[in-house]
Protein backbone atom coordinates (compact mmCIF):
# COMPACT_ATOMS: atom_id res chain seq x y z
CA UNK A 1 0.00 0.00 0.00
CA UNK A 2 2.73 2.57 1.19
CA UNK A 3 4.52 1.51 -1.94
CA UNK A 4 1.69 2.43 -4.57
CA UNK A 5 1.32 5.78 -2.79
CA UNK A 6 4.59 6.84 -2.73
CA UNK A 7 4.93 5.75 -6.84
CA UNK A 8 1.66 7.74 -7.44
CA UNK A 9 3.65 10.60 -5.42
CA UNK A 10 6.85 10.17 -7.60
CA UNK A 11 4.53 9.98 -10.93
CA UNK A 12 2.75 13.55 -9.53
CA UNK A 13 6.01 15.01 -9.02
CA UNK A 14 7.67 13.93 -12.67
CA UNK A 15 4.22 15.13 -14.28
CA UNK A 16 4.78 18.34 -12.03
CA UNK A 17 8.81 18.73 -13.76
CA UNK A 18 7.36 17.86 -17.14
CA UNK A 19 4.89 21.03 -16.74
CA UNK A 20 7.25 23.33 -15.42
CA UNK A 21 9.66 22.11 -18.22
CA UNK A 22 6.97 23.14 -20.64
CA UNK A 23 6.59 26.57 -19.10
CA UNK A 24 10.29 27.25 -19.28
CA UNK A 25 10.49 26.38 -22.99
CA UNK A 26 7.58 28.21 -23.56
CA UNK A 27 8.82 31.14 -21.43
CA UNK A 28 12.33 31.03 -23.85
CA UNK A 29 10.83 30.64 -27.10
CA UNK A 30 7.49 32.98 -27.18
CA UNK A 31 7.27 35.85 -28.99
CA UNK A 32 10.97 35.50 -30.93
CA UNK A 33 9.84 37.99 -33.52
CA UNK A 34 9.95 40.53 -31.60
CA UNK A 35 10.41 43.77 -32.68
CA UNK A 36 11.03 42.75 -36.26
CA UNK A 37 11.39 43.47 -38.84
CA UNK A 38 13.14 46.25 -37.41
CA UNK A 39 16.95 45.46 -36.02
CA UNK A 40 16.17 46.77 -32.30
CA UNK A 41 19.51 45.43 -30.99
CA UNK A 42 22.85 46.76 -32.58
CA UNK A 43 24.70 43.45 -31.88
CA UNK A 44 22.20 40.60 -33.17
CA UNK A 45 21.77 43.04 -36.35
CA UNK A 46 25.68 42.62 -36.67
CA UNK A 47 25.43 39.06 -36.27
CA UNK A 48 22.78 38.59 -38.71
CA UNK A 49 24.03 40.76 -41.44
CA UNK A 50 27.69 38.68 -41.22
CA UNK A 51 25.30 35.76 -41.30
CA UNK A 52 24.01 36.96 -44.33
CA UNK A 53 27.08 37.88 -46.15
CA UNK A 54 28.49 34.45 -45.46
CA UNK A 55 29.94 32.53 -48.80
CA UNK A 56 31.97 30.26 -49.87
CA UNK A 57 34.15 30.24 -52.61
CA UNK A 58 37.07 27.10 -52.49
CA UNK A 59 39.12 28.80 -55.22
CA UNK A 60 39.78 32.04 -52.24
CA UNK A 61 40.62 30.23 -48.76
CA UNK A 62 40.79 33.46 -47.13
CA UNK A 63 37.15 34.45 -47.95
CA UNK A 64 35.06 31.10 -47.41
CA UNK A 65 33.31 31.22 -44.60
CA UNK A 66 34.86 34.80 -43.57
CA UNK A 67 32.13 36.82 -41.94
CA UNK A 68 33.98 39.74 -42.31
CA UNK A 69 32.75 40.35 -38.47
CA UNK A 70 35.38 39.87 -35.76
CA UNK A 71 33.63 41.17 -32.11
CA UNK A 72 32.74 37.71 -31.91
CA UNK A 73 33.61 33.98 -32.86
CA UNK A 74 32.73 32.57 -36.11
CA UNK A 75 30.78 29.32 -33.80
CA UNK A 76 27.26 31.00 -33.36
CA UNK A 77 27.43 33.14 -36.65
CA UNK A 78 28.07 29.22 -38.65
CA UNK A 79 25.66 27.58 -36.41
CA UNK A 80 23.02 30.54 -37.06
CA UNK A 81 23.66 30.07 -40.66
CA UNK A 82 22.86 26.39 -40.74
CA UNK A 83 19.57 26.93 -39.62
CA UNK A 84 18.96 29.83 -41.75
CA UNK A 85 20.17 27.79 -44.72
CA UNK A 86 18.13 24.71 -43.79
CA UNK A 87 14.95 25.97 -41.61
CA UNK A 88 14.47 28.84 -44.52
CA UNK A 89 14.47 31.15 -41.72
CA UNK A 90 15.64 35.02 -41.21
CA UNK A 91 19.16 34.99 -39.78
CA UNK A 92 17.92 37.31 -36.72
CA UNK A 93 14.83 34.42 -35.90
CA UNK A 94 17.98 31.82 -35.96
CA UNK A 95 20.26 33.22 -33.61
CA UNK A 96 17.50 33.87 -31.51
CA UNK A 97 16.71 30.59 -31.47
CA UNK A 98 20.15 29.31 -30.48
CA UNK A 99 19.55 32.16 -27.30
CA UNK A 100 16.43 30.31 -26.49
CA UNK A 101 17.73 26.46 -26.69
CA UNK A 102 20.92 27.58 -24.94
CA UNK A 103 18.97 29.35 -22.19
CA UNK A 104 16.81 25.72 -22.23
CA UNK A 105 19.80 23.32 -21.43
CA UNK A 106 21.44 25.97 -19.55
CA UNK A 107 18.53 25.64 -17.03
CA UNK A 108 18.98 21.67 -16.76
CA UNK A 109 22.78 21.91 -15.91
CA UNK A 110 22.06 24.80 -13.17
CA UNK A 111 19.47 21.97 -11.61
CA UNK A 112 22.37 19.16 -12.13
CA UNK A 113 24.76 21.73 -9.92
CA UNK A 114 22.27 22.47 -7.70
CA UNK A 115 21.87 18.66 -7.14
CA UNK A 116 25.83 18.06 -6.74
CA UNK A 117 26.28 20.57 -4.41
CA UNK A 118 22.89 19.58 -1.91
CA UNK A 119 24.21 16.07 -2.25
CA UNK A 120 20.45 15.38 -0.31
CA UNK A 121 17.62 15.44 -3.37
CA UNK A 122 14.48 17.52 -2.09
CA UNK A 123 11.81 17.89 -3.56
CA UNK A 124 10.85 21.10 -1.84
CA UNK A 125 14.35 22.57 -2.87
CA UNK A 126 14.31 21.27 -6.44
CA UNK A 127 10.84 22.80 -6.82
CA UNK A 128 11.76 26.39 -5.93
CA UNK A 129 15.11 26.14 -8.10
CA UNK A 130 12.77 25.62 -10.64
CA UNK A 131 10.87 28.59 -10.09
CA UNK A 132 13.44 30.51 -9.73
CA UNK A 133 15.51 29.56 -12.67
CA UNK A 134 12.19 29.76 -15.03
CA UNK A 135 11.11 33.08 -14.04
CA UNK A 136 15.06 35.11 -13.59
CA UNK A 137 14.77 38.12 -16.35
CA UNK A 138 18.20 38.23 -17.33
CA UNK A 139 17.77 34.69 -18.56
CA UNK A 140 14.31 35.35 -20.47
CA UNK A 141 15.79 38.56 -21.85
CA UNK A 142 19.05 36.99 -23.06
CA UNK A 143 16.96 33.84 -24.79
CA UNK A 144 15.01 36.75 -27.01
CA UNK A 145 18.09 38.52 -28.20
CA UNK A 146 20.31 36.79 -30.54
CA UNK A 147 23.69 37.62 -29.30
CA UNK A 148 26.52 35.57 -27.47
CA UNK A 149 24.61 35.75 -23.69
CA UNK A 150 23.18 32.93 -23.49
CA UNK A 151 25.56 30.87 -25.43
CA UNK A 152 28.57 32.01 -22.69
CA UNK A 153 26.29 31.33 -19.82
CA UNK A 154 25.36 27.76 -21.21
CA UNK A 155 29.80 27.00 -21.79
CA UNK A 156 30.95 28.62 -18.25
CA UNK A 157 28.01 26.82 -16.62
CA UNK A 158 29.05 23.21 -17.86
CA UNK A 159 32.62 24.24 -17.41
CA UNK A 160 31.84 24.67 -13.34
CA UNK A 161 29.48 21.50 -14.22
CA UNK A 162 32.34 19.21 -15.59
CA UNK A 163 34.86 20.66 -13.39
CA UNK A 164 32.89 19.69 -10.45
CA UNK A 165 32.63 16.07 -11.50
CA UNK A 166 36.44 16.19 -11.88
CA UNK A 167 36.97 15.77 -8.26
CA UNK A 168 35.31 12.17 -8.36
CA UNK A 169 35.63 11.16 -11.76
CA UNK A 170 39.18 12.09 -13.02
CA UNK A 171 38.93 10.51 -16.44
CA UNK A 172 40.48 11.74 -19.60
CA UNK A 173 36.70 11.62 -20.73
CA UNK A 174 36.04 14.50 -18.87
CA UNK A 175 39.48 16.58 -19.42
CA UNK A 176 38.24 16.45 -23.04
CA UNK A 177 34.86 17.41 -22.53
CA UNK A 178 35.91 20.28 -20.46
CA UNK A 179 38.45 20.86 -23.42
CA UNK A 180 35.67 21.06 -25.98
CA UNK A 181 33.34 22.97 -23.89
CA UNK A 182 36.18 25.42 -23.26
CA UNK A 183 37.13 25.86 -27.21
CA UNK A 184 33.62 26.76 -27.99
CA UNK A 185 33.27 29.08 -25.86
CA UNK A 186 36.43 30.95 -26.99
CA UNK A 187 35.20 30.58 -30.73
CA UNK A 188 32.05 32.25 -29.60
CA UNK A 189 33.75 35.09 -27.73
CA UNK A 190 37.54 35.80 -27.25
CA UNK A 191 37.02 37.35 -23.78
CA UNK A 192 35.65 33.82 -22.68
CA UNK A 193 39.48 32.79 -22.08
CA UNK A 194 38.97 33.52 -18.89
CA UNK A 195 36.67 30.76 -18.39
CA UNK A 196 39.23 28.15 -18.85
CA UNK A 197 41.25 29.81 -15.66
CA UNK A 198 38.57 27.33 -13.58
CA UNK A 199 38.92 23.99 -15.49
CA UNK A 200 42.69 24.77 -14.95
CA UNK A 201 42.45 25.02 -11.40
CA UNK A 202 40.50 22.10 -11.23
CA UNK A 203 43.29 19.96 -12.89
CA UNK A 204 45.83 21.32 -10.70
CA UNK A 205 44.14 20.69 -7.55
CA UNK A 206 42.51 17.23 -8.25
CA UNK A 207 45.08 15.34 -9.48
CA UNK A 208 48.60 13.42 -8.88
CA UNK A 209 51.41 15.17 -10.52
CA UNK A 210 52.37 13.04 -13.58
CA UNK A 211 48.51 12.99 -14.37
CA UNK A 212 48.04 17.03 -13.55
CA UNK A 213 50.85 17.17 -16.39
CA UNK A 214 49.52 15.21 -18.67
CA UNK A 215 46.08 16.21 -18.52
CA UNK A 216 47.33 20.34 -18.30
CA UNK A 217 48.80 19.55 -21.75
CA UNK A 218 46.09 17.62 -22.89
CA UNK A 219 43.57 19.96 -22.07
CA UNK A 220 45.61 23.07 -23.60
CA UNK A 221 46.11 21.21 -26.94
CA UNK A 222 42.52 20.13 -27.30
CA UNK A 223 41.03 23.12 -26.51
CA UNK A 224 43.20 25.03 -29.15
CA UNK A 225 42.07 22.76 -31.41
CA UNK A 226 38.50 23.35 -30.83
CA UNK A 227 38.75 26.58 -30.84
CA UNK A 228 40.70 26.95 -34.46
CA UNK A 229 38.20 24.50 -35.77
CA UNK A 230 34.53 26.50 -34.76
CA UNK A 231 36.37 29.94 -35.17
CA UNK A 232 39.03 29.14 -37.90
CA UNK A 233 39.15 33.04 -39.85
CA UNK A 234 40.23 34.40 -36.13
CA UNK A 235 43.29 32.74 -37.64
CA UNK A 236 43.21 32.77 -41.60
CA UNK A 237 42.41 36.57 -41.17
CA UNK A 238 44.55 37.41 -38.15
CA UNK A 239 45.31 41.35 -38.82
CA UNK A 240 41.52 41.63 -39.44
CA UNK A 241 40.86 39.75 -35.98
CA UNK A 242 43.25 41.55 -34.08
CA UNK A 243 41.87 45.04 -35.57
CA UNK A 244 38.71 44.37 -34.35
CA UNK A 245 39.94 43.02 -31.29
CA UNK A 246 41.93 46.29 -30.60
CA UNK A 247 38.97 48.57 -31.14
CA UNK A 248 36.38 46.57 -28.99
CA UNK A 249 39.11 46.88 -26.14
CA UNK A 250 39.49 50.10 -26.75
CA UNK A 251 35.59 50.81 -26.13
CA UNK A 252 35.24 48.24 -23.54
CA UNK A 253 37.92 49.88 -21.55
CA UNK A 254 37.52 53.80 -22.14
CA UNK A 255 40.02 54.35 -24.03
CA UNK A 256 38.04 55.16 -27.00
CA UNK A 257 35.19 57.20 -25.50
CA UNK A 258 31.70 56.65 -28.48
CA UNK A 259 28.40 58.29 -27.41
CA UNK A 260 27.11 54.88 -26.08
CA UNK A 261 29.44 54.36 -23.41
CA UNK A 262 29.70 57.80 -21.61
CA UNK A 263 26.52 56.53 -19.70
CA UNK A 264 29.70 54.99 -17.84
CA UNK A 265 31.49 58.44 -17.33
CA UNK A 266 32.60 58.50 -13.58
CA UNK A 267 30.56 55.22 -12.31
CA UNK A 268 32.21 53.15 -9.60
CA UNK A 269 33.69 49.45 -10.56
CA UNK A 270 32.06 46.33 -8.43
CA UNK A 271 29.45 49.07 -6.73
CA UNK A 272 28.27 49.59 -10.12
CA UNK A 273 27.22 46.38 -10.60
CA UNK A 274 26.03 45.71 -7.56
CA UNK A 275 23.09 48.40 -7.66
CA UNK A 276 22.52 48.85 -11.10
CA UNK A 277 23.34 45.21 -13.15
CA UNK A 278 22.38 42.26 -10.62
CA UNK A 279 19.03 43.40 -8.55
CA UNK A 280 17.43 43.98 -12.18
CA UNK A 281 18.78 41.34 -14.38
CA UNK A 282 17.87 39.09 -11.06
CA UNK A 283 15.33 40.33 -8.93
CA UNK A 284 15.99 42.08 -5.78
CA UNK A 285 14.99 38.92 -3.31
CA UNK A 286 17.12 36.33 -5.57
CA UNK A 287 19.99 38.71 -5.68
CA UNK A 288 20.11 38.86 -1.50
CA UNK A 289 19.85 35.63 -0.98
CA UNK A 290 21.65 34.70 -3.53
CA UNK A 291 25.00 37.07 -1.84
CA UNK A 292 23.71 35.58 1.12
CA UNK A 293 24.85 32.08 -0.34
CA UNK A 294 27.80 33.22 -1.75
CA UNK A 295 29.16 34.89 1.85
CA UNK A 296 27.60 32.02 3.99
CA UNK A 297 27.70 28.70 1.96
CA UNK A 298 30.13 25.83 3.37
CA UNK A 299 33.38 26.80 3.24
CA UNK A 300 35.30 23.57 3.90
CA UNK A 301 32.97 22.12 0.54
CA UNK A 302 35.40 22.03 -2.16
CA UNK A 303 32.28 22.03 -4.89
CA UNK A 304 31.22 25.26 -2.95
CA UNK A 305 34.54 26.57 -2.97
CA UNK A 306 34.99 26.13 -6.88
CA UNK A 307 31.64 28.04 -7.22
CA UNK A 308 33.11 31.07 -5.78
CA UNK A 309 35.83 30.64 -7.34
CA UNK A 310 34.40 31.20 -11.10
CA UNK A 311 31.88 33.98 -9.44
CA UNK A 312 34.70 35.58 -8.30
CA UNK A 313 37.68 34.89 -11.12
CA UNK A 314 34.65 36.01 -13.37
CA UNK A 315 33.06 39.23 -11.68
CA UNK A 316 36.00 40.47 -10.46
CA UNK A 317 38.36 41.73 -13.88
CA UNK A 318 35.15 41.83 -15.51
CA UNK A 319 33.46 44.22 -12.67
CA UNK A 320 36.47 46.43 -13.26
CA UNK A 321 36.45 47.55 -16.95
CA UNK A 322 34.68 51.01 -17.84
CA UNK A 323 31.89 49.78 -20.07
CA UNK A 324 29.45 48.19 -17.81
CA UNK A 325 26.84 46.55 -19.78
CA UNK A 326 24.99 43.94 -17.80
CA UNK A 327 25.90 41.58 -20.40
CA UNK A 328 28.98 41.54 -19.26
CA UNK A 329 28.25 40.08 -16.59
CA UNK A 330 25.96 37.47 -17.86
CA UNK A 331 27.71 34.57 -17.44
CA UNK A 332 27.85 34.47 -13.28
CA UNK A 333 23.97 35.31 -13.09
CA UNK A 334 23.54 31.49 -13.28
CA UNK A 335 25.83 31.21 -10.21
CA UNK A 336 23.79 33.90 -8.22
CA UNK A 337 21.11 31.77 -8.72
CA UNK A 338 22.55 28.58 -7.87
CA UNK A 339 23.78 30.00 -4.13
CA UNK A 340 20.19 31.16 -4.04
Amino acid sequence: MLEKINSKKKLLFHCFIASLFLILVYSRFVGLDWGLPFPMHPDERNMASAIQGLNCIISNFRECGNPHFFAYGQFPLYLGYLITYFLKLEATISLRIISAIASVINAIIIIKIIKVIIKKESHFTLFISYLIIIFSPYAIQFAHFGTTESLLMLFYSLIIYLSMLMFERRTTGTVVQLALVSGLAIATKVSSIIFIIVPLITILSSLRSWDRYKNLVKFGMLTIIFMVLFSPHNFINFEDFISSMNYESEVALGKSLVFYTRQFFNTQPILFQLEKVFPFALGWPVFLIGLMGLIGANWKDRKTNLLRFAFLIYFVPSAMIYAKWSRFMAPVFPIIIIFA
